[in-house]
């Protein structure tokens, strides 16, 4: 997914804008957190701390978040008007 995050420099108050590719199953917010905590926690000298101000999903891909695991039932594929299939369960 892809999320915006808008960010503050504590010092002159400007604030900005940052994308970010991430993978669906990481928390938007978390991740911006983690990222302003550890930009905060490495700073050069002159550097400005910074701070979260807003998070935004912008894009997400919906394929990872409705993944089902399916299971064969039947032993052999049945062939019946014509139509060759398989019977299908969806594990979770």
């Amino acid at each position: 997914m892809k999320i915006r995050i808008q960010v503050k420099i504590i010092k002159t108050g400007n604030v900005f804008n940052e994308e970010y590719d991430i993978g669906n199953n990481q928390k938007p917010k978390l991740f911006a957190e983690n990222l302003i905590e550890r930009f905060n926690n490495t700073l050069h000298p002159g550097e400005s701390p910074r701070e979260l101000v807003a998070v935004e999903v912008i894009e997400q891909d919906f394929k990872i978040l409705t993944d089902h695991y399916w299971e064969k039932q039947n032993s052999f594929t049945v062939m019946r008007g014509g139509s060759n299939y398989d019977v299908m369960r969806c594990r979770g």
